[in-house]
């Protein structure tokens, strides 16, 4: 029940994301100063530590205690006298920043989420998943700026209490075919439909721009072109990420490599899925070049080197293709195109191909 994504909020935009920026641009050889604008990730860090992750883990919170009591104990008469059962408290990725307290509601089939942070009294998230595949929610949560996926409907109310969201959730949220969810059911279920979003997200590429920019002015931070770059660059690293760890995954629990042969190949390991950007397809591309001269330090050419020329070439071609076809296109075009191995296809989480490119003499790159 995406319903429960908005602790996305407080899993994107933890504490981790200030620090994984650093390692992020350090990785991809950005020299830029963080300025004014580690500050204000700080800001959007503060009290949320967690890191941005493709699935979401729902751990029991045991005697973790509540941020608010007296208020949260308030929600839960509310809900109660309405009809909901505790379903159980919950803490997403292990974080005590956020304590997620559910609750169903049997005779009508609503399920409904208390958010109680360390920020804000408890908030309350009230939906439905319907058979033919749609959700529907009703909410006070304020919005994340981030996208949801077409079959998602949220009605938000960000001014309402508690009380006035659930007095009107029947309202809102229809009642025509909906589903029936067993209470012990509902925290596996809550991690299923956080995933779907991840994935629906990574299968169309990432974070948009547009999202990000509504995230961040959401967060009350100003939107400056650096923030958007470093923003865009932390989310969509840390998706992708988590997609190709489990990519490698599964691609080696269903490979008959020998364990030789991937010990060889291992460093030279590259994977073209949604989400690769034109950066990590110019680092693929550039093993299929001719190992580059040292550049002279009184050399004065204008003529853009191969890594500058490919990351060009990448972005042009990303333009009007899948990073697929992208990087097929342009491998074709290089030296050492027949030294490409391709490996197999793997299907999950996200369709993606795997190859085995050229060894190297330095043996210094790491792709994957």
């Amino acid at each position: 029940m995406q319903t429960f994504l908005i602790v996305t909020a407080a899993v994107v935009f933890g504490l981790f994301l200030f620090l994984w920026l650093a390692v992020w641009y350090i990785k991809r050889k950005f020299k830029k100063l963080f300025g004014e604008l580690g500050d204000a990730l700080k800001g959007l860090a503060a009290g949320l530590g967690s890191t941005p992750q493709l699935r979401m883990n729902l751990e029991p919170a045991g005697d973790s205690p509540a941020h608010h009591p007296a208020e949260i104990a308030e929600t839960t008469e509310l809900l109660a006298a309405r009809g909901y059962a505790d379903a159980g408290r919950f803490l997403p990725n292990g974080s005590p920043a956020v304590v997620m307290h559910l609750f169903w509601n049997g005779e009508r089939n609503l399920a409904a989420v208390a958010y109680d942070t360390q920020q804000n009294p408890p908030q309350i998230d009230v939906a439905a998943s319907f058979e033919d595949g749609r959700y529907h929610f009703a909410s006070n949560v304020s919005h994340d700026g981030h996208d949801k996926p077409p079959n998602y409907t949220y009605e938000r109310q960000p001014d309402w209490t508690n009380e006035q969201l659930l007095d009107a959730a029947d309202g809102i949220v229809p009642d025509d075919g909906r589903v029936i969810h067993a209470p012990d059911r509902l925290p596996q279920f809550i991690k299923d439909c956080y995933e779907a979003e991840m994935i629906w997200r990574a299968n169309r590429g990432g974070y948009t721009d547009q999202e990000i920019r509504r995230s961040i002015e959401a967060s009350g931070n100003e939107v400056t072109s650096q923030a958007m770059e470093m923003s865009k660059a932390a989310l969509n690293g840390a998706l992708s990420g988590g997609i190709e760890t489990e990519l490698r995954e599964n691609f080696l629990q269903g490979s008959e490599l020998s364990a030789a042969r991937w010990e060889k190949i291992e460093d030279r390991f590259a994977l073209i899925h949604p989400m690769t950007n034109a950066d990590d397809l110019a680092r693929c591309l550039h093993d299929l070049y001719p190992e580059e001269e040292p550049e002279d330090e009184d050399d004065e050419d204008d003529t853009p080197d191969l890594w500058d020329r490919l990351q060009t070439e990448a972005e042009a071609m990303l333009a009007n293709h899948s990073p697929v076809e992208a990087f097929m296109r342009l491998a074709r075009q290089a030296p050492r195109f027949a030294e490409l191995e391709h490996l197999g296809h793997i299907e999950d989480p996200v369709p993606a191909e795997a190859y085995a490119l050229p060894e190297q003499d330095d043996g210094e790159d790491d792709y994957g």
